[in-house]
């Protein structure tokens, strides 16, 4: 799903809710030890689907976040420091500034190359964080380090689904029932159709975005256009940015254009396929290690689908 590229301050302290993908169908079920899932499962299915309104969203995003702050005050005050979270004004924020979806593509692109202009990234700025200018050095390196350890120790509390491998595992396989559905399949050659008219060749939506993500990884491009100011019309440079920005904002136009009608079939096929995902929930090992805490699941882990 297309998501503007988010520009913040240099201290910059985010909360980042990941939704994930994932989960194995036949494995064996949890034995009585094993710990429970979380209480509100049925709404974790639907946020990880895509599924829960956006109002009901933002709400649930704000919370949790209300809840992180407070252990992050807490534990960064024990330890003799001060914590300020994000305003919560800034939670779940319009990323399309009041714009819709191709208004803000046709202005800014993703927000990448685009924003290499001033103008453009103070625009997109948004002030967020704990100020730190009255630290030494030392106090700052102290500062951070001990709210890595907070952040991680709250991390660690409770169950996260999307964190689970066999969740992981199931979420994969669903969302390969869901692309080989007729309905999506369909809807999948209507958006290369779209693609195709509006003059670009990506084999799948994600594709159009990372296109440009990809190229703007080369910091010494960054560094060179960004040294010579390249979008003055008077820097030598600026002819090389403009089809930069050109290509961006084609892109995502296109993207905008394109992709909506796309994933409105595939939520709707999720939804007629959820109670499958639902009955694969019941085999889930909630004692399992985070993924990014443990090797990958061996192969005799993962079900056979046939």
């Amino acid at each position: 799903m297309f998501r503007p590229r988010a520009m913040a301050g240099v201290l910059t302290l985010v909360a980042v809710t990941t939704a994930a993908s994932a989960a194995v169908a036949g494995a064996a079920p949890p034995d009585d030890t094993s710990p429970a899932p979380p209480p509100d499962i049925d709404f974790q299915i639907d946020m990880l689907l895509g599924l829960v309104p956006d109002d009901e969203l933002d709400e649930y995003l704000r919370s949790q976040d209300r809840r992180f702050v407070e252990a992050m005050q807490a534990c960064m005050n024990e330890a003799g420091f001060e914590y300020v979270g994000v305003d919560e004004d800034l939670i779940g924020f319009d990323p399309y500034r009041g714009m819709d979806r191709i208004e803000y593509a046709q202005q800014y692109g993703y927000g990448y190359w685009t924003a290499l202009d001033p103008d453009v990234s103070q625009a997109q700025a948004i002030e967020i964080g704990v100020e730190l200018a009255d630290l030494s050095p030392s106090e700052q390196d102290a500062w951070f380090a001990v709210q890595q350890e907070c952040y991680d120790a709250i991390d660690q509390d409770g169950v996260d689904p999307s964190r689970n491998p066999m969740v992981q595992q199931a979420l994969a396989d669903f969302e390969a029932h869901v692309d080989a559905d007729p309905r999506v399949r369909d809807a999948r050659e209507q958006w290369r159709a779209c693609v195709s008219a509006a003059g670009h060749d990506f084999a799948a939506p994600d594709e159009m975005q990372s296109s440009i993500v990809d190229y703007h990884r080369d910091a010494e491009t960054i560094e060179r256009l960004a040294l010579s100011e390249a979008w003055k019309p008077s820097s030598p440079d600026h002819p090389e940015w403009q089809d930069l920005v050109d290509l961006e904002i084609s892109v995502a136009v296109a993207d905008a254009t394109c992709t909506p009608p796309l994933d409105e079939v595939r939520l709707e096929v999720k939804a007629d396929l959820r109670p499958q995902l639902v009955e694969v929930w019941q085999t889930i090992d909630w004692g399992l290690a985070p993924v990014d805490e443990q090797d990958p699941l061996p192969p005799d882990a993962v079900i056979d689908d046939a």
